[in-house]
């Protein structure tokens, strides 16, 4: 007997969510669904007692990875149709002939030939050596992640007032300072066509030609304009929840379990994993005798970093110190001021594919000075160093390269001279895939250790753990909690000491560094520690165009 449980954003909007149908054929207690995680969310115990699932949106997110990514396609090339949706239209163009259409006028033999379709995804994922990664990491983690999330997220309703009668007024101010320093607008085009003018395009990471959302973190100590940008765009964020979420208290968002290329998961309606900091005190306990706890893993891909490119240096420094600390102190010397956040920008420049002559602008020195710096990294890390060469030299030999748990990410056209692009993903995909099963896997730990508790997870934050449960056992629950983290990244790396970061000094609201009041302070100040009058940079003298 096969079961079929069909999400139906594939079809049209006339479906209800999921399709569900069952067929008498030779697969004994074979469940096949498209998108087993949102599946659970609309049938939930209809998916027990199944010998084998085979979530095709899974195995075709694992089989495709990479290869269909949207930079592929810029410039006017078209988004090619692949997978299942291809498969449903090349089956509507060909079929002639129907015996009898099933529910939804959907006829009854297509059905066998998605198991076909199905069977052909598990031989592929098998022969391509990634079934184990679906299989342990990918299916548990589905079905972990629904059950200690479906009880969804509260949301502080005084808090959720404040921001809307107070957002507009917040906005405006951030519009006027954007005004003050001559942008055009409050757009991220916007944001570009101002530093082109101004000549700052200096700080386009190298390969790419504009600035996105997610350099602003990076930039904001070079010119208040980034800063600024930076506040509008976590206001921004937030009003899109609350337009989202309408007058709910209570929410649950969906879930991508492979939303991101690196394997990682992501949430959607609403967006609950992109609530910037300061605007996460929102969330709060389901009831009043339980507290919010946040267990973050320290420095995780540093420490991916290390135990994959088997640096020993580098593990000696995770396992022992705060490994920007010490390189800072390494590259700049312990006198010198801010060395630990330089020696941060070093690291996630590297990460990000910033070039030199970036970095050097970050740090408000020279090209030279800097490659000096990264020459004295690169030899104390001398096996990081040769592992991110071999990654970048097996990258454009094979055309994929993979994560510690077998997962693979390709590129779509394996025979052409890769680009800066590609040569970067090369580097920090194994590492940032690596370091998501070793969260996925966490969840597991968790799920199986904690599923007859009092738990609720609340956000699977990347490398952060946020959850509540009653305050009467909130220690002895952030112990499991940190114990799984710390389990699941031994298990791949066993000569690293994990370290887990413990958020819970205000456990009456989901927040950054125990702040419950930023909410209210970033409103009725959304400019703080800007001086819009000021237009001082070291690395421009600004008095010249401004």
């Amino acid at each position: 007997m096969a079961k079929f449980h069909l999400t139906t954003y594939l079809f049209n909007g006339n479906f209800p969510p999921v399709i569900s149908h069952e067929i008498k054929d030779d697969n004994e207690n074979l469940l096949i669904v498209f998108d087993l995680h949102n599946c659970l969310s609309h049938l939930r115990s209809a998916l027990d007692g199944y010998d084998e699932v085979l979530d095709i949106h899974l195995l075709e997110t694992i089989l495709y990875l990479g290869k269909y990514h949207r930079k592929y396609f810029e410039n006017g090339r078209v988004f090619p149709t692949y997978g299942l949706r291809k498969h449903i239209s090349e089956f509507s163009a060909n079929h002639t002939t129907v015996e009898a259409s099933g529910a939804y006028g959907i006829p009854l033999d297509f059905w066998p030939r998605l198991v076909t379709y199905a069977r052909k995804l598990q031989k592929r994922a098998m022969a391509g050596g990634i079934w184990k990664h679906y299989q342990d990491i990918e299916i548990p983690f589905s079905r972990a992640l629904y059950e200690l999330t479906k009880n969804g997220v509260t949301l502080d309703s005084t808090a959720l007032q404040k921001i809307r009668q107070m957002a507009e007024k917040a906005r405006q101010e951030i519009l006027y300072a954007l005004d003050i320093n001559k942008v055009s607008g409050p757009e991220i085009n916007d944001l570009n066509d101002w530093v082109r003018e101004y000549r700052f395009n200096v700080f386009f990471p190298a390969g790419r030609d504009k600035i996105s959302i997610k350099d602003l973190s990076l930039l904001e100590d070079q010119h208040q304009v980034f800063k600024i940008f930076q506040r509008l765009n976590k206001l921004k964020r937030i009003i899109s929840l609350l337009d989202n979420i309408g007058e709910q208290r209570k929410i649950r968002p969906s879930y991508k379990t492979m939303g991101a290329v690196t394997g990682r998961c992501t949430s959607t309606n609403p967006n609950i994993m992109g609530i910037p900091k300061i605007f996460r005190p929102v969330v709060i306990p389901s009831r009043p005798d339980f507290g919010i706890v946040e267990c973050d893993y320290s420095q995780m891909e540093v420490g991916v970093a290390a135990a994959l490119s088997n640096d020993g240096n580098l593990i000696a420094d995770f396992n022992t110190a705060d490994v920007y600390e010490k390189t800072g102190e390494l590259l700049f010397g312990g006198s010198s001021g801010g060395s630990r956040s330089k020696a941060k920008v070093i690291f996630l420049g590297i990460q990000y594919g910033l070039s030199r002559k970036t970095i050097a602008k970050l740090l408000e020195t020279g090209v030279k000075e800097i490659s000096n710096i990264l020459d004295r990294l690169y030899a104390r890390y001398s096996g990081l160093s040769r592992y991110l060469n071999e990654l970048e030299k097996s990258g454009q030999e094979t055309g994929y390269v993979e994560s510690i748990s077998g997962l693979k990410r390709y590129r779509l056209y394996p025979r052409r001279t890769p680009n800066y692009w590609e040569r970067n993903w090369f580097k920090n995909f194994p590492i940032q895939s690596s370091a998501a099963a070793i969260f996925k896997g966490a969840i597991i730990k968790i799920y199986k250790k904690l599923k007859y508790e009092q738990f609720n997870l609340l956000v699977p934050l990347y490398d952060s753990v946020i959850f509540e449960c009653p305050l009467d056992c909130l220690i002895q629950t952030t112990r499991v909690v940190e114990h799984c983290m710390i389990d699941s990244m031994r298990e791949y790396f066993p000569k690293l000491k994990p370290k887990v970061s413990i958020n819970d000094s205000h456990p009456s609201c989901w927040n950054s560094e125990g702040k419950g009041k930023s909410i209210e302070e970033f409103l009725n100040n959304p400019l703080f520690d800007i001086d819009i009058r000021e237009k001082s940079c070291n690395n421009v003298d600004w008095s010249n165009y401004l």
